[in-house]
């Protein structure tokens, strides 16, 4: 079973792994929030990309708070179940069914800043697919610029620190 599969089976029960998922969704968005202002210098109505998004903890919680929101996922149950829950909560976030290592989806659009959170990355198989999604977010073959450059300077300091 792949990555996609599996997250698909899990989309209509995922919430289950938090012991309480409103309150994670908004406290995570509270933390995320936190952190993007002080080291990233983003305001509220800043874009992000969601590259992981999941059943939308991060993003929607972000999205409630003001961010501009695009998140994608590899699993398209999970990015419907997404998209459900942005609907119920009457928040507008923009999803897409990608996969990190080919974001050509996202081609020109611009985000302030990239993140992937929870168990994301180690579903890469490789350090050379960890790179290449990287590059992806950074700025992919056929994207003219994903991430704003305050942003990708962060970013690629950060890589150098993990390669």
């Amino acid at each position: 079973m792949n990555v996609a599969q599996t997250y698909d089976d899990l989309a209509d029960h995922y919430h289950l792994i938090f012991e309480n998922w409103e309150f994670s969704v908004e406290r995570q968005a509270a933390a995320l929030s936190s952190i993007l202002h002080r080291d990233c210098g983003l305001t509220t109505t800043s874009t992000i990309l969601d590259c992981a998004c999941g059943i939308g903890t991060q993003s929607l919680g972000l999205a409630k708070l003001g961010f501009r929101v695009t998140g994608c996922d590899v699993s398209p149950r999970a990015v419907e179940r997404a998209r459900l829950e942005a609907l119920r909560r009457n928040l507008n976030i923009q999803l897409s069914v990608a996969n990190m290592l080919n974001l050509t989806c996202l081609a020109n659009s611009n985000f302030d800043v990239a993140i992937c959170m929870d168990n994301s990355l180690p579903h890469l198989e490789s350090a050379e697919h960890l790179l290449q999604a990287a590059e992806q977010i950074r700025c992919g073959p056929e994207v003219k610029r994903v991430i704003a450059p305050k942003a990708l300077d962060r970013f690629n300091r950060r890589i150098r620190e993990i390669t």
